[in-house]
Order: C-alpha cells, then structure tokens, then sequence
C-alpha cells in the first residue's frame, strides 16, 4: 500500500484520446493516485 507521504502531485496532457507508449510509461512509474479526466471542448 502507498504511503501518503510517498504521493505526488502531476498535472500533464495527454496528447490525445489513448495514451502514447511514453505517456503510458511515466504513469506506470509514477503511480498517480488518479486521474482527472477533461473533454476538451
């Protein structure tokens, strides 16, 4: 189980409707606690 102490902050954009390799890639090694997801208008 993750530790809050070991929880951090990021705020990126996807460069589109699926994930790119990288992006997929730094999610897995970053662990986010969530995601926010926007429609982009």
């Amino acid at each position: 189980m993750t530790k809050i102490t070991d929880l951090k902050a990021i705020i990126i954009d996807a460069a589109g409707a699926e994930l790119t390799k990288e992006e997929e890639a730094l999610f897995r090694a970053e662990k986010p606690a969530g995601f926010i997801l926007f429609k982009r208008n």
